[in-house]
């Protein structure tokens, strides 16, 4: 697991062949890529450990209950299960590329209002 400081945030990530998956942690009580209490709109970097940011992992932003907006960028081909799970205020999330195909659990736990829209 590798850790980048981009925009005031820690992001926890993962080189999988020529690109980076943000990870979630794999032990502790805040089990995000992100501080938990992160808030309102972030911006996923477009690279981490100078690679592209490819992927979002598996419960990757679960529990990031303070976020209200999320934006991808336009190298994500996969997202995991439940990857935003929990994010109770997330109104949207925005794909700068083409919406990868996922499971309808990635959003499982957010706010009914939730948008997403490429």
């Amino acid at each position: 697991m590798e850790i980048d400081l981009v925009g005031g945030i820690f992001w926890h990530y993962k080189v999988v062949g020529g690109g980076a998956e943000i990870c979630n942690k794999l032990s502790g009580k805040d089990v995000a890529a992100i501080d938990v209490t992160t808030a309102g709109d972030v911006a996923v970097p477009l690279e981490l450990g100078g690679v592209p940011v490819v992927g979002i992992g598996s419960r990757a932003f679960s529990g990031c209950d303070k976020l209200t907006s999320i934006v991808l960028p336009r190298d994500v081909e996969a997202i995991g299960d439940f990857a935003f799970e929990d994010c109770v205020n997330l109104k949207a999330v925005k794909f700068m590329g083409p919406q990868p195909s996922a499971n309808p659990n990635i959003y499982a736990g957010t706010s009914r209002d939730l948008v997403s829209k490429v």
